[in-house]
């Protein structure tokens, strides 16, 4: 009598969908939210799981059917990386790899419908394997949550934060608006690249606008800068509480998404708008009353397409595949949402996070969409200082719709960037003093109507704006802080601050 062993289950084509969703989120555990990757997981299990099914019904062969699916599925997700291995090289061109990926397509289509009497210990190994796979990354995953866990959450960050005295009182209930324009260079960093921008900031002085000629950004990180900002406070507790040598974000990701600001207002009656950007800290809020955002692939959803061959020819497919198409019409939508606020009833603190003159650089000083080719071509001071332009417009055009109404009713109005022009070096300890001066010199104004005095001055930095705002409109009583400029040391050292103040003046 002869034993025949059951056949075995086809389960390689799930774990392998959800194994290229695990590895990318493995490779940037500091840096991605779980929350970030479990949608394109499901979907992407759920589309190959649809696939597997009716491909099984259509061809009553769950195995062979098994074996193209996971096939095609690996090269698929391979695409990318294998083309960024290649890049430089002629076989790295998309013109040569997209067909090669197609001729291996139909290659794999073909041996798995000739696929003959070892296909059951071919499924086994593909179920071993792919298993394994997604497990090593599944545990990679633990440990580090866990890891980091223990130290992040061993206090409550909201309590390492200032709170602001429940005695305080609401005055006039004036709508608030906070805008940052990430990138945006002060007068010292524009004028480092030949730019004179002192016409656009009269402008906004005629307006009634305090413009801090001499504002230096707390941190050269837009993380690190609106966690400050948006909590009233330096972040050296974070040094206490995750050590010198940690990279990961998730704290400090919290403290942005969970602010001081918007649990104080809120506690005050306000209504939170939040208009996202496509940066997942910033794309929406726990804490928003309404979330107001262009629709869309996610951070995380958007680096997947990359590993694949939809990234190439996505942009001809649909503009919700080409990144720089969406973050054109993202920028445009939300200088109009915020405008619209203005006719939302009650107390409102909007919060706008808007990511140009950052890159990409899609927009000429006309607002004209720049192709990509054309982007290539231009020298990062050109681009930089049109898209920064086109800003300038979109600024004063916003500003007098949000003032358009009686004086009696104006908002409280603070344009603030996060930082300065240009990308962060490998290591800002090793950077020079002259990539500092550069780096730190921001946009800053206020238009506080309705108080008698405003304690302004030129060299005010983020860290005090609500601190500021929140003793004027709520006699708050919050001292205000010394304004310092912190460098991070590098990536691996997010905590490892050192003070470069007095030498960025």
């Amino acid at each position: 009598m002869r034993f025949r062993f059951p056949r075995p289950l086809v389960l390689h084509p799930l774990l392998f969908a959800a194994f290229p969703v695990l590895y990318l989120f493995s490779q940037n555990l500091a840096l991605a939210d779980l929350s970030d990757a479990v949608r394109p997981l499901l979907f992407l299990v759920g589309i190959v799981g649809a696939i597997f099914l009716l491909g099984t019904l259509i061809f009553r062969n769950a195995m062979r059917v098994g074996l193209a699916v996971s096939l095609l599925v690996v090269l698929f997700f391979s695409y990318g990386y294998m083309q960024q291995a290649l890049e430089g090289s002629v076989l790295g061109h998309h013109g040569f790899l997209l067909p090669v990926w197609a001729v291996l397509a139909v290659g794999a289509v073909v041996v798995a419908t000739r696929a003959g009497k070892g296909l059951p210990r071919v499924t086994s190994t593909l179920n071993v394997v792919a298993a394994g796979l997604v497990l090593v990354n599944a545990v990679t995953i633990g440990v580090y949550r866990v890891r980091s866990g223990a130290r992040s959450d061993t206090s409550d960050l909201e309590a390492l934060v200032p709170n602001v005295p429940a005695a305080a009182s609401r005055t006039d209930g004036r709508d608030i608006y906070y805008i940052i324009f990430d990138r945006y260079g002060g007068s010292d960093a524009l004028r480092q690249m030949g730019f004179d921008n002192s016409e656009f900031l009269k402008g906004l002085s005629r307006r009634g606008f305090y413009v801090a000629s001499e504002s230096r950004g707390n941190y050269p990180k837009t993380l690190l800068s609106l966690a400050s900002s948006l909590n009233m406070t330096y972040l050296d507790f974070l040094t206490r509480e995750m050590g010198t040598d940690s990279d990961d974000e998730g704290p400090v990701r919290r403290l942005v998404k969970r602010h001081t600001v918007a649990r104080f207002l809120k506690s005050k009656g306000y209504r939170y708008i939040q208009i996202g950007s496509w940066w997942g800290v910033t794309s929406e809020s726990p804490l928003a009353d309404l979330n107001l955002k262009l629709g869309g692939l996610s951070e995380f959803s958007t680096a997947l397409v990359e590993t694949t061959p939809l990234f190439p020819v996505g942009p001809a497919i649909s503009e919700q595949l080409d990144f720089r198409h969406r973050e054109y019409n993202r920028t445009l939508l939300q200088f109009e949402k915020v405008a619209e606020t203005r006719q939302v009833a009650g107390p409102t603190f909007v919060f706008a996070h808007i990511l140009i003159p950052h890159g990409p650089y899609v927009f000429d000083r006309n607002g004209a969409y720049v192709e990509k080719e054309d982007e290539r071509a231009r020298t990062f001071r050109r681009k930089y200082l049109e898209q920064l332009m086109f800003v300038n417009k979109k600024i004063t055009q916003l500003v007098e719709r949000l003032l358009a109404g009686p004086e009696s009713e104006d908002p409280v109005i603070i344009l603030q960037s996060d930082e300065g022009p240009g990308e962060a070096p490998g290591s800002w300890a090793k950077a020079s003093p002259k990539a500092w001066r550069k780096k730190f010199p921001i946009l800053n104004a206020y238009y506080l109507p309705g108080v008698e005095e405003a304690v302004l001055y030129p060299s005010i930095s983020p860290v005090n704006t609500f601190r500021e705002v929140f003793n004027l409109y709520f006699d708050a009583g919050l001292p205000i802080l010394p304004d310092r400029s912190f460098i991070y040391q590098d990536l691996r050292h997010l905590y490892k601050f050192i003070d470069v103040t007095n030498r960025i003046r």
